[in-house]
């Protein structure tokens, strides 16, 4: 957990540095800075280019929701984000379906 910064070094990383690693667990921050929006594409598609694909999200209540401009989406202002190298390809899900270690980060806060 590197509070924001691993945005950039994974958008500058090169995928033979991240092919190194097997599992990447990243704690994604700022959402919701929309003028970084651009940056954070390219740190995903450099793991997914990499080879990484994702396995698991958990929003973190530590933080806020936020709203996307002109849309009727929320999403969590901090993600956690698993990927594994080479995993094979998972369906996204209509429905949330909750690991029973997916707990709150604060459970003192609201849940997502």
């Amino acid at each position: 957990d590197i509070e924001g910064a691993e945005w950039l070094i994974l958008a500058t990383e090169t995928p033979a540095v991240l092919m190194k690693f097997q599992q990447v667990i990243i704690e994604f921050h700022d959402l919701e800075t929309a003028g970084q929006h651009g940056l954070y594409a390219q740190a995903v598609h450099t793991l997914l280019y990499a080879g990484f694909r994702v396995v698991h999200i958990h929003g973190n209540n530590a933080n806020h929701m936020y709203y996307v401009q002109g849309t009727r989406y929320r999403v969590p202002n901090v993600l956690e984000v698993t990927f594994v190298a080479d995993a094979r390809p998972i369906p996204c899900q209509a429905n949330q379906t909750l690991h029973h270690l997916d707990t709150d980060n604060m459970p003192t806060r609201m849940p997502l």
